[in-house]
């Protein structure tokens, strides 16, 4: 057994999250890694500028993806990956809840909120506060 996927010297692992330890996703920039409990396998090659994976269930992951101008949520049904949202903010990392919310923080302060269908810029310094503390994240937070 492998700590990790075996991957590229040029494409060390980002983020891992799953369900437990029999079930890992592992990103890369441009990979996507499954644990079944005995070995990473690829499931997808087709990313670029992946930085976070998170998930509700091994059939409900979600990656956000990130350009120079632009992010992207792509979701993981268990079979097959489908972009949901695609916007000009980019997404560093996402968080997600019992309540099948999705919270997107990304370039800039933003933070975006996805249900599903849709994902819309959150204000508000108590929603931060939460991400930060479930996340133990350190960030500086300021104002234009």
């Amino acid at each position: 057994m492998s700590a990790q996927p075996d991957t590229p010297a040029y494409e060390p692992v980002r983020a891992v999250w799953g369900t437990s330890p029999a079930d890992l996703y592992g990103i890369t920039e441009s990979m996507v890694y499954h644990y079944d409990g005995t070995a990473w396998s690829l499931i997808d090659d087709s990313g670029h500028g992946q930085s976070a994976v998170w998930g509700f269930s091994s059939r409900d992951v979600y990656i956000s993806q990130e350009s120079a101008w632009f992010g992207t949520i792509r979701h993981y049904d268990g079979v097959s990956w489908t972009t949901c949202m695609e916007r000009n903010y980019r997404i560093h990392n996402i968080l997600g809840f019992d309540t099948g919310e999705l919270f997107g923080a990304g370039a800039d302060g933003c933070i975006l909120k996805f249900r599903k269908t849709s994902m819309v810029p959150v204000n508000g310094l108590l929603t931060l506060l939460i991400i930060l503390t479930v996340t133990g994240i350190a960030v500086i937070i300021y104002s234009r």
